[in-house]
Formats: C-alpha cells, sequence, structure tokens
C-alpha cells in the first residue's frame, strides 16, 4: 500500500515538473522564433463529439506564417485540453521542425519527465487511482502528457499518411476478465448485486451478464475490441537506417544547426475513410458478432481458439489481439 500511495505522489510530482519545464521550453521557443524553422505543420480538427465516427471525413490544413509557428508551439507543450476538445481526443498537429540545439535538448529533457510519469502510472493499478492523480489538474490530458516528441538526427524523407485500424484489441483469458468484473464489482457495492435487484441497463447488470458468459469459457482465450479514431503515421528515413513507420501526432524535431538540407516531406491529406487502407488481420480471427455485446468481448473464431495462461509480458496481464500470430 505504502508503494502505491508512492506511486501517486510521485506521479503528481512528476505533472508538476512536467508543467514547469513546458513553461521554460514555450518560453525558449518564443524567445527564438526567429531562429528556428517550420518545414510543414498540419492542422487536424477536433471530432467536437467523444465517440468515433470511422466513417467521417477529416480534413487537413497546412499552417504557414505565424499559424504555423503558433501551432507548432502549442502542440509541443500543451497538456491541458482545449475548450472544443473532446476529453477522449488529443490534439494533433504533425508536421516537421527544423530548431536549435538548446531547443532540441530541453525536448529531449522534456520527454524523460514524460517516460518517467508513464512509467509511475503504469504502476498505479487502480483505475480510481489514476484519476486521482490527473484530477489535481485543472483540464489535463493525459495522453498529451505522457507523449514524447520524436527527435530524428538526419532526416531524409518524411512521408505522412493516414491508417485504420478500425478498433484496438487486446487479448484476455476468459477466467481472467470474470475475475476482473467481480473484483469491480466488489468495489462498487458492500454485498455484491444479483440480477433481481439490478437497474435494466446499469453498469452492473452488464457486468453480471459478462461474468455468467464467460464462466461458461474457462481458460477460453477471448479478445476486447473496441472502436478507435484513425491515425497518423510517418514514413521516415532518418541518415541511414532503414525507414520506419512511426506514429505521427505531434512534429518530428531535428537539429537546425547539424542538417545542411530539409527532408523532403509527402504532405498529409485530408482523411476519407473510402481510400485508406483498414488493418484487418485481428478482426478475421474474430467470429464476426461480440459473445458479450455490452463489453465488446469476442470468441475467436474456432481454428484460432487457445486457452491457458497468455505468454508472459512485462507489467501487463493482456497481449494484442490484432498481432501476427
Amino acid at each position: 500500500m505504502e508503494l502505491h500511495l508512492s506511486a501517486i505522489s510521485e506521479a503528481i510530482a512528476a505533472v508538476k515538473k512536467l508543467e514547469v519545464e513546458l513553461k521554460v521550453l514555450v518560453s525558449m521557443l518564443n524567445d527564438s522564433h526567429h531562429q528556428w524553422r517550420v518545414d510543414a505543420i498540419f492542422e487536424v480538427g477536433f471530432r467536437h463529439v467523444p465517440t468515433v465516427d470511422g466513417s467521417a471525413p477529416i480534413p487537413v490544413r497546412r499552417l504557414v506564417g505565424t499559424d504555423a509557428v503558433a501551432a507548432a508551439t502549442d502542440v509541443l507543450t500543451c497538456i491541458t485540453m482545449n475548450e472544443k476538445q473532446s476529453p477522449k481526443e488529443t490534439l494533433r498537429a504533425p508536421g516537421v521542425l527544423a530548431l536549435p540545439g538548446e531547443i532540441i535538448r530541453k525536448i529531449l529533457e522534456t520527454n524523460e519527465l514524460r517516460r518517467k510519469l508513464e512509467s509511475l502510472i503504469g504502476k498505479i493499478k487502480e483505475a480510481k487511482d489514476r484519476r486521482e492523480v490527473w484530477a489535481k489538474f485543472e483540464a489535463i490530458s493525459p495522453k498529451q502528457a505522457m507523449r514524447c516528441t520524436p527527435v530524428l538526427i538526419d532526416p531524409q524523407t518524411i512521408n505522412f499518411y493516414w491508417t485504420d485500424t478500425g478498433t484496438s484489441g487486446t487479448r484476455h483469458v476468459a477466467s481472467d476478465l470474470v475475475k476482473e468484473y467481480e473484483d469491480l464489482l466488489d468495489r462498487l457495492h458492500d454485498r455484491r448485486p444479483t440480477m433481481a435487484d439490478t437497474p435494466k441497463g446499469s453498469l452492473e447488470e452488464s457486468l453480471l451478464i459478462a461474468i455468467d458468459l464467460l464462466r461458461k469459457l474457462g481458460e477460453e482465450h477471448v479478445a476486447i475490441r473496441r472502436p478507435v479514431k484513425p491515425h497518423i503515421r510517418a514514413r521516415v528515413r532518418d541518415g541511414e537506417t532503414p525507414v520506419r513507420q512511426i506514429i505521427a501526432s505531434v512534429p518530428f524535431v531535428y537539429d537546425i544547426d547539424e542538417c545542411k538540407f530539409p527532408p523532403t516531406i509527402k504532405t498529409l491529406l485530408n482523411y476519407d475513410v473510402a481510400t485508406v487502407r483498414r488493418k484487418k488481420a485481428g478482426r478475421e480471427l474474430l467470429e464476426k458478432e461480440p459473445y458479450v455485446f455490452k463489453m465488446n468481448v469476442y470468441k475467436y473464431q474456432e481454428q484460432y481458439r487457445k486457452r491457458g495462461p497468455l505468454a508472459k509480458k512485462t507489467d501487463s496481464h493482456s497481449t494484442p489481439a490484432s498481432i501476427d500470430e
């Protein structure tokens, strides 16, 4: 328990430290704006609604001039939510920035703080305790606080594109989910409710239905799948290294004094579901209809079913369900 409380306190302290260092970074960017260059930056609008509509188009606008500088500064340093932003989405402004070495070093420092914060949050197992950390800060976006800015050494080509995974998924053992849902019911109530005294449509009803259905599967593996918004990625060649595909919701940065020429950049286009490739590998392993509808729990098709403990993965009880198996 002491270790748990310590992780909460350390995480709160880490956010405070990050806030301080990001204010320093804002000042550095503002004071030296004539010394750095925006090679490209793209404005991606918010959804304005909390749900994901995978078929809705997403307009993208390439910014220039003072708008580009302001957007770059904002996305590098902002960890609070915009008034138009849903709590379930993050500020996205992919791009490429050439910055002075001292700013690159400050970004590396803040990246280290972000990684430390993510590690501390990972040690806090209870969702309510994680919420306690974020509740200490007004309108904070946890994902924005923990995401790092990618720093390149000698960028050659950066090609932006949309990728549509459609859903995100994790593999679980059915009996583990039963225990997880039972524990949640016990935390919500002094006495575990029954179907007879549970309001229709309530969380408790969904949990009880899920427990009953999952008990029938024992040690069988199942997948939980949830819709996710389309992701922005980039194919990046940095120096002589092989091309890498990198998530690109924030700009790539590099030292303006160390690189003689800017990289070749392929512009991010508007998102159109008709022209974006969907990754189907994970979904094709699963039955078409959910086994537990309200909890998005799917059974694997018969030829892909497995039983028993999951392959061990550090600090996690689940493994991706969409993978090359």
